[in-house]
């Protein structure tokens, strides 16, 4: 008999245990659209840092792990630029922050220069509007940079017409 209930409790455990199989759904509603991203060889990118209250501990992470974000870029030689401007859409108002302003690959001391950008303080408004500020640092970027427009004069023709 108890070799009976030991291959009873053997059978059970073996078919109990055995491995969930979960396949992966979606709700009914939901939909995943996927993409393939190209390669590209000039990134631009702009940081919108918090800088309201209780935030020097995210802006120190994000100062020290700069470099696993930028390994990609420098492993690929990809030229970039990058931006930072923070959430504070009053005092900044999308004006980028740090020095320098932008960084590129050129510029010396890259790590530390991206911590020192990113390190914007806690002393922004509470009212966090990240993508106002995104929005107000691409708008106020196109300004500065915009050359002015110039419509060439009128081409006159000087070609003498032929008479038959």
């Amino acid at each position: 008999m108890t070799r009976f209930a030991g291959a009873l409790l053997f059978l059970l455990l073996a078919v109990a245990c055995q491995p969930e199989r979960l396949v992966a759904a979606l709700p009914p509603d939901s939909r995943v659209d996927t993409y393939t991203q190209q390669s590209a060889s000039e990134i631009d990118v702009l940081w919108v840092v918090d800088n309201s209250g209780s935030m020097v501990p995210r802006q120190q992470n994000l100062a020290k792990n700069f470099q696993s974000f930028i390994s990609e870029f420098t492993a690929n030689s990809v030229d970039f630029r990058i931006g930072i401007t923070t959430t504070d859409v009053f005092k900044e108002a999308g004006q980028f922050v740090g020095t320098p302003r932008v960084l590129t690959p050129a510029t010396p001391n890259l790590g530390a220069a991206f911590a020192a950008n990113v390190m914007v303080g806690v002393k922004g408004t509470p009212y966090e509007v990240g993508m106002e500020a995104a929005r107000l640092a691409l708008e106020f970027n196109k300004r500065t940079n915009a050359e002015p427009v110039k419509r060439p004069a009128p081409k006159r023709c000087a070609c003498a017409r032929a008479t038959a």
